[in-house]
């Protein structure tokens, strides 16, 4: 079994032992990564020779030829700051029985320089690689330090994302009464 392998084997067994399982209550709109940039980021804090380079709603989609340029990318985040996008996400095919696909998602721009594992990211490449690998469920792996594997699927114009979460955020909303008038 390779190194790439093992981490892939550990890292499954202990998303599914140590998190909490979630499920999106509602499906996510499917963000369709379509027309194709001329300007690549990827000589701007990348370090990529090359790549197809996308553009969703959102954010810059930098698909490579294989899994081992996503795990091992080192960007400048620095450089990365002046790319005009919420983000950029970089994915590869996976090579690894437990995902279908691997990727990571960088917003230094937004102070996130790699977030751990992205929902949104997610519902941009649910769709690609649906359409790519002529299949509607997949996983995907997000191959930050933490990481995290999803499982997506396309359902129309909708995602439908699952998995083991962190909470990051615990709360309670609730509505205030309106101001009556007082005539």
């Amino acid at each position: 079994m390779s190194a790439l392998s093992r981490k892939f084997a550990a890292a499954y067994a202990a998303q599914k032992s140590r998190f909490l399982w979630w499920e999106s209550l509602s499906r996510f709109a499917a963000a369709y990564a379509a027309q194709r940039r001329t300007e690549s980021p990827c000589g701007r804090g990348l370090g990529l020779a090359t790549a197809t380079v996308f553009q969703s709603r959102f954010d810059i989609v930098v698909v490579v030829e294989d899994e081992a340029s996503v795990i091992d990318l080192a960007p400048d985040f620095h450089r990365m700051k002046q790319i005009a996008t919420r983000g950029v996400i970089v994915t590869a095919l996976s090579s690894q029985p437990q995902s279908d696909f691997t990727s990571r998602f960088f917003a230094p721009r937004h102070n996130i320089d790699e977030d751990p594992v992205t929902g949104s990211a997610h519902c941009c490449l649910a769709p690609y690689w649906c359409r790519r690998l002529g299949r509607q469920q997949l996983i995907g792996y997000q191959a930050s330090q933490r990481g995290g594997f999803v499982d997506c699927e396309l359902r129309g114009d909708r995602v439908r994302l699952s998995g083991c979460a962190v909470t990051v955020f615990d709360g309670q909303l609730r509505k205030i009464a309106e101001p009556t008038n007082a005539t």
